[in-house]
């Protein structure tokens, strides 16, 4: 009897034994399973950079920029000037602005108000400005004459303005808000280390002339109309900055 009551606690002890074995061995199993995917999971939530362990050269530059177009049919002159980051020699991204410099009037503008009323106006000066993104890239810039592309993005204002000399002021007869678009190619020239000359020759697309207003037979007409101030510009600039860098 007694060796029956061993021989049972025995087998009980050995399949307990078998049992812990077996839970134990579960267990370090779902805890390495668990650390391989939390290791896993950690190395896959680490921030990757896209520009990472490159060579990356950052300078800047900016200059006044002259350029000849078109207001109107007649040749017109601007002025203006911008600056950009230049990163790597090539690629630039900056800003500009630019305003129309020589002299563009109305000879006579005959204005119909609401009563009926007819007000004539004599040489209207014309105003025109605009400014906004200034981007381009540079092809060889280590070459002393190389091209380069560029285009000119931004808003600006379109008015009509009364000189009135006698009490020194001016009086906007209209304004409008414009849209201009200004791709070109460009040829530059590196004089020094910080200096170069840029001449460049593109296509200025103006847009949002909306601006209306009666005229003296009383049909509603427009001031202006986009093609006036859309067309071929020829321009030069010079540009200061660290090229080389």
């Amino acid at each position: 009897m007694d060796n029956s009551i061993s021989i049972f606690s025995s087998t009980i002890q050995s399949g307990n034994m078998k049992k812990l074995q077996t839970t134990t061995a579960i267990i370090i199993l779902i805890s390495a399973l668990l650390y391989t995917a939390f290791a896993m999971g950690q190395e896959q939530q680490q921030t990757r950079y896209l520009l990472e362990g490159k060579d990356i050269r950052i300078s800047g530059f900016g200059g006044p920029v002259l350029a000849v177009s078109q207001v109107s049919g007649d040749a017109a002159l601007f002025t203006g000037g911008g600056g950009a980051v230049l990163i790597n020699r090539s690629f630039y991204i900056g800003g500009f602005g630019e305003g129309l410099t020589s002299r563009h009037t109305l000879p006579l503008l005959s204005v119909m108000n609401s009563a009926g009323d007819v007000t004539d106006y004599y040489d209207l000066r014309t105003d025109f400005g605009y400014g906004g993104l200034w981007a381009g890239y540079i092809f060889h810039p280590e070459k002393a004459v190389h091209a380069a592309v560029s285009s000119r993005i931004g808003l600006g204002s379109l008015s009509l303005t009364e000189d009135d000399y006698h009490i020194d002021r001016y009086d906007n007869i209209m304004e409008d808000m414009v849209f201009v678009f200004s791709p070109q190619v460009e040829l530059e020239v590196n004089l020094f280390r910080w200096f170069r000359i840029n001449a460049g020759a593109g296509y200025r697309f103006t847009g949002g002339i909306e601006k209306q207003y009666r005229n003296s037979q009383g049909n509603l007409v427009h001031y202006f109309s986009n093609k006036d101030f859309s067309g071929p510009q020829f321009s030069l600039g010079l540009l200061f900055g660290g090229f080389d860098n």
